[in-house]
């Protein structure tokens, strides 16, 4: 490939309150490797579906500030300030710098040289998206830099997206589960008894933007890894739509949303072998539970004790949770 030129990878939200850095051990490292090769690559396919999800890669055009400051890449990976056992954990692993704030975020920087060339070389051949290209810059920055092993270009990973936890990774950034019903207040609508559940809607959806911002060569479009992830899932159509993400900004983007008993069945098998590592595996546990798998096809909702389960449910997901249990990273820690 051909020199893409100096990069400094950014991603977006650099918080304040910055913990010191601290480079990466020969010994934090080598526990690292000896975790991913354990875990059958899981982490670094995760790591790469992360960061090609909701974030932002920025790249200046010279290597000095306005003010002679040299310019050295940095990757900062922001989370929900409730995942921030997950945040943690990533930051054990990396040997990095985790920034707080007092609102709703947390990130995790990595700006530490030797901790971003292990994390270049560990998600080289990983990536999916036009995003790639961001990869690159870094990749080709720390090869022009001179003082690591040169890391070699590998192309998109095409392999069936059920081999590996990329997927996994990239729909933590953007996608939710929903569970939506009506509660019959009426002794004679419908036929149905006083205070059951009736019309239960089970929902998953991901969305993505519509484009990539830089020029590629990998092309920009992200409706072709839309497309990939509506096939494997069952899902005939990516839909196209405009969502408003702040009060100043409007993006376009695509939408993946399964609601058939098969798509989430394909969902739930998937998640079982490779869960996600966030609060939504907690999301994605309450789901399942209400799936077809069981509150649906069992039709245990139409009890008065069932209806209240279901209820409970729908009332601990998503923005409404209050109690987080983090064992499932036990595995995952050194």
């Amino acid at each position: 490939m051909d020199d893409l030129g100096d990069a400094l990878v950014t991603f977006a939200l650099i918080l304040p309150l910055t913990v010191p850095l601290r480079d990466l051990s020969a010994e934090e490292e080598d526990k690292w490797a000896a975790l991913f090769a354990q875990k059958g690559d899981i982490l670094s396919h995760y790591i790469a579906g992360i960061i090609e999800g909701d974030e932002s890669i920025k790249v200046p055009k010279e290597n000095r500030s306005k003010k002679g400051k040299l310019l050295y890449p940095s990757i900062t990976i922001t989370f929900a300030s409730k995942y921030l056992p997950l945040a943690e954990l990533l930051a054990s692993l990396l040997g990095d710098t985790i920034n707080k704030t007092n609102g709703k975020w947390v990130g995790l920087t990595i700006n530490v040289l030797s901790n971003l060339h292990f994390l270049a070389k560990i998600l080289n051949g990983k990536f999916r998206t036009p995003k790639i290209e961001a990869l690159h810059r870094l990749r080709m920055w720390l090869n022009h830099y001179g003082k690591f092993s040169p890391i070699h270009p590998l192309p998109l990973d095409t392999s069936p997206l059920v081999s590996n936890a990329w997927l996994s990774g990239i729909i933590e950034t953007d996608s939710n589960f929903l569970i939506s019903f009506l509660i019959n207040s009426s002794l004679l609508k419908l036929k149905k008894k006083r205070g059951i559940a009736y019309s239960i809607h089970l929902t998953w959806r991901f969305i993505q933007r519509k484009e990539y911002h830089n020029e590629s060569i990998f092309g920009s479009s992200y409706l072709n890894i839309l497309e990939q992830i509506a096939f494997f899932l069952k899902v005939k159509k990516v839909n196209d739509i405009t969502r408003k993400r702040n009060l100043y900004y409007t993006e376009k983007g695509w939408l993946v949303k399964i609601t058939s008993i098969d798509s989430r069945e394909r969902l739930i098998n998937y998640l079982d072998q490779v869960p996600m590592l966030s609060s939504k595996y907690l999301d994605y546990i309450n789901r399942k539970r209400g799936t077809a798998h069981n509150r649906v096809s069992s039709r245990s909702y139409r009890t008065i004790i069932g209806t209240k389960e279901l209820i409970g449910l729908k009332e601990s997901m998503n923005n409404k949770r209050t109690d987080f249990d983090w064992n499932h990273l036990n595995p995952y820690k050194l």
